[in-house]
């Protein structure tokens, strides 16, 4: 931060994407003198929320189960809406070996281990590194529920497998999100398909796997809500009780990994506000993720910045100067790579003179294109 204070230093801050790309059109040079950044990740256990099939799932995805997928939808936080929806992964990968990490617990009992510089989103929108979260501040949570819905920003609840298939198919006014494979616990986009409701009615009168006893008594109970009579009432209320007091009876014949998989689904954690930060004394392989437009992912239920990598910047034209260390080794695929650690004063060194060169081959390049459009 100090040195960013320097003349001659202009620091823009969290700038739109679109903004990125004109200045680093402009000028010509990518430069990545430090590791932070492109090896910015989390543990490979780490939650990741998700269409998924929550069966399978209760808790999110581990991220190291996504590794060489791509073109999956995540829960992403759009800032221009101010809203909370879909991003589309670009890539996910294993991004650094045995790396130093912090232990970040919330007030909901959540642990979080990230490396230091990763960044979070607080509650205003604004990012913060790891390292220099305090104690007391509150980060971007994603709400999840057992019903499956997703809590928007204004308390509102959007029900999931409706917010997907706005995201896939676009406008789903009048239609019914039915589950292809009658698993209602799978969200996944694939398992997602829109139908009329006469399709619909048809489906579930054909189809025996989709008539389940749950399905017939939620249709009853539906129906019945309609006549609001006192003794529709009373009876909706009888059957309720009887409901509630059956599934706690069921609820304790479960194991004990479902019963806490399920109340920590159910409990609502309202603040997600930091209670500690402190040094992991375990070193671990840690993993990565870019998302379209929004570079943002909901993990361990709350939203942290995901990577943006070298690859926009060579797309837009940009020259990477480079530590050839981590994700850096594959993903910038031209331009000058230096090898060594970046805290190696010989390494330094090397670094400044090969930005030196970088920046002499693109400012020549300049001055050829200004010179032949003036001829």
């Amino acid at each position: 931060d100090k040195l960013m204070e320097q003349e001659g230093i202009t620091h823009h801050g969290r700038v739109p994407q679109a903004e990125m790309r004109g200045w680093i059109e402009k000028c010509g040079v990518w430069a990545y003198p430090t590791h932070f950044g492109e090896i910015s990740c989390c543990v490979g256990d780490t939650p990741i929320l998700m269409p998924r099939d929550h069966q399978k799932h209760p808790y999110g995805v581990p991220i190291k189960e996504l590794v060489g997928k791509s073109g999956f939808y995540v829960y992403s936080f759009d800032h221009n809406n101010h809203k909370i929806t879909l991003g589309k992964v670009k890539w996910v990968k294993k991004t650094r070996e045995n790396a130093e990490l912090l232990k970040i617990t919330l007030d909901d009992g959540t642990l979080l281990r990230f490396t230091p510089d990763h960044k979070f989103m607080l509650r205003d929108g604004s990012y913060k590194r790891a390292d220099k979260l305090e104690v007391g501040e509150s980060l971007m949570p994603c709400y999840e529920k057992p019903s499956f819905a997703i809590r928007q920003i204004g308390g509102r609840w959007e029900d999931e497998h409706r917010m997907i298939a706005k995201e896939v198919y676009g406008d789903i006014k009048g239609k019914v999100v039915d589950h292809i494979n009658g698993n209602r616990y799978d969200n996944t986009p694939d398992n997602l398909q829109l139908l009329t409701p006469s399709e619909h009615t048809r489906k579930i009168s054909t189809e025996e796997r989709v008539i389940t006893k749950h399905y017939r008594k939620k249709m009853s109970q539906a129906q019945k809500k309609l006549a609001k009579t006192p003794e529709r009432q009373k009876f909706l209320s009888k059957l309720g009780t009887l409901r509630a007091n059956k599934f706690w009876d069921d609820f304790r014949t479960w194991p004990e990994s479902k019963q806490q998989a399920w109340l920590k689904n159910r409990v609502e954690k309202r603040n997600h506000s930091v209670v500690s930060i402190e040094k992991d004394t375990i070193k671990e392989d840690v993993y990565d993720m870019e998302v379209e437009k929004h570079h943002n992912f909901a993990a361990g239920g709350v939203f942290v910045h995901n990577c943006i990598s070298a690859m926009k910047a060579q797309a837009w034209g940009a020259m990477p100067v480079v530590i050839n260390y981590a994700a850096l080794q594959t993903t910038v695929k031209w331009g000058i790579k230096v090898e060594g650690d970046i805290y190696d004063p010989e390494v330094q060194e090397n670094f400044k003179k090969a930005l030196i060169d970088g920046l002499t081959v693109i400012s020549t390049i300049q001055k050829c294109k200004r010179t032949l459009k003036k001829r």
